[in-house]
């Protein structure tokens, strides 16, 4: 509240008060009136109606949720930017000021968000009030969802792992823009019919779905700007071509196989997103090429089958279909032979890219730089790039036994061969415990070295393995630290649980 009146005058100070003297009676489920009130004036005075729309959305999400699904619900309903990464800023810069409003917690990174309970609470009851929609959560089937006539005024449903036991054979609510379900029962069935009635769907979101086909009545959804099918077990997905105004198709680990020819009619899309469809083996040729509006694609662990060239009898797209995305900005993308990247292919138009591959070109402009599984390389500066990487702010090296060094050097570098990491520790706490018969460790004139063991945060939580294992440390025998004018701790995980023998400093 303290930030709301920030710069406000005195009078708006009065104001505010006499208003928290006298809350509503309204019945808040639990949540004290005079609570609600001060969280309510909070959200009442953001400073534009697009961070309050904004603010809405994230509750609606939940706890944890992904920045990136917010960029994709948000840009489909028209609330930020029209390029992809200008959205992407605006997204980041509305989180940035919701979180200096205290209004969503201020420790969460740039990938996520998050809010209180108390907070989100509140949150849902002014969006179901103020913007006429139904947030169902939890183990059981509320009336109003069985209330047919309630919803013919919706603008938004969001279902989160509710207990519905079915939909209904057609859905009539004909001012409804946003629809998502997150799905709680494998067995659960979207009939034919279903969209019939919801045409102006700006936003369709299904996930944890098992379809073996879409329904026939999705084409009608000419207004719908994002679909979303996220871990989903997807058959026939050949219908979505006729969605011509679709700006955001994402398949978020959906176990797909093959993407369909009809999906380059999709000339107006923005974004694809096919990261972590692992079952992904074909694309067809030119399906890409076709995509020609096309700013954003991504295939991080998802397909790979790049056929080396051109040609009339190719099964699989190749690469060079991406010289016909003029306006791609951002690429995500599997290859794992040299050899099928064209002679001629020019990444410069990139500003942001994920290329799983050791291509020594691109190692100067990375940022971020994951050496997964690498084969054959024993010391990375050496054999990766010499001059060392320059703009790199994340390296991750995981599951690479061969790999014996990042610098080998006994004394000094003659350069600094990472000078813009942002992330400096010696191991992850998930690596950390596998490695159960280190004997010694040596870290010595490492001026940016913060920290020894370093949590991992990834999708959302600290990923500590459970306290039962053997513990990391136990035949340590040696450790060393010298000259590390940084160094803050040894190990940021010892709230959960200690990573070092206690013999290790006696």
């Amino acid at each position: 509240m303290a930030k709301a009146l920030k710069n406000k005058k005195p009078y708006e100070w009065r104001d505010a008060l006499r208003k928290l003297r006298k809350p509503s009676s309204e019945n808040f489920h639990g949540i004290s009136a005079i609570v609600y009130s001060a969280i309510e004036f909070s959200y009442s005075h953001l400073d534009s109606e697009k961070l309050k729309k904004t603010f809405l959305l994230c509750c609606l999400m939940g706890h944890m949720a992904a920045i990136q699904d917010l960029l994709k619900y948000g840009v489909g309903l028209g609330l930020f930017a029209n390029t992809i990464e200008e959205a992407r800023d605006e997204v980041l810069t509305l989180i940035r000021q919701l979180r200096a409003s205290s209004l969503l917690i201020d420790d969460c990174g740039n990938d996520y968000f998050d809010m209180h309970d108390l907070i989100y609470d509140v949150a849902v009851s002014i969006a179901s009030r103020d913007h006429h929609g139904l947030l169902l959560t939890g183990d059981h089937e509320p009336k109003e969802w069985s209330d047919m006539e309630t919803k013919k005024d919706f603008k938004w449903i969001w279902l989160q792992k509710a207990n519905i036991n079915e939909l209904p054979d057609e859905f009539e609510s004909p001012q409804l823009t946003l629809f998502s379900l997150v799905n709680n029962d494998p067995s659960l069935k979207i009939l034919s019919d279903f969209f019939k009635g919801i045409q102006r769907l700006k936003v369709l979101n299904l996930t944890y779905m098992h379809m073996s086909s879409l329904p026939s009545s999705i084409c009608l959804l000419q207004n719908l700007h994002t679909l979303c099918l996220h871990h989903s077990v997807l058959g026939d997905i050949r219908i979505i071509g006729e969605l011509k105004n679709l700006e955001i198709l994402s398949l978020l680990w959906a176990a797909v196989e093959e993407l369909p020819r009809e999906i380059g009619r999709l000339t107006r899309l923005k974004l694809l997103d096919l990261s972590n469809c692992t079952k992904l083996q074909i694309i067809p040729p030119r399906v890409l090429a076709n995509m020609s509006r096309l700013e954003e694609l991504l295939l991080g662990n998802s397909f790979d089958g790049w056929e080396v060239e051109e040609n009339e009898d190719q099964r699989n797209a190749s690469l060079a279909e991406l010289k016909h995305l003029k306006k791609l900005t951002n690429l995500e993308v599997c290859i794992p032979d040299i050899q099928v990247i064209p002679k001629d292919m020019i990444f410069e138009i990139l500003k942001k890219f994920k290329i799983f591959i050791g291509i020594k070109m691109l190692l100067k402009m990375t940022e971020e730089l994951h050496l997964t599984e690498l084969a054959g390389v024993k010391n990375v500066v050496d054999e990766l790039n010499t001059e060392g990487f320059p703009d790199l702010k994340y390296l991750y090296v995981r599951n690479a036994p061969g790999v014996q060094h990042i610098i080998k050097s006994a004394e000094w570098v003659p350069f600094n061969a990472f000078p813009s990491l942002e992330v400096k520790n010696l191991f992850s706490s998930s690596i950390a415990r596998q490695l159960l018969h280190l004997q010694e460790i040596s870290v010595t004139g490492c001026s940016n070295m913060e920290v020894i063991v370093d949590d991992e945060v990834q999708g959302g939580r600290n990923d500590i393995v459970e306290a039962t294992e053997l513990e990391f440390g136990e035949v340590l025998r040696s450790l060393r630290l010298r000259r590390l004018p940084k160094l803050s701790t040894l190990n940021k995980s010892c709230r959960h649980m200690p990573l070092f023998n206690e013999q290790v400093f006696q």
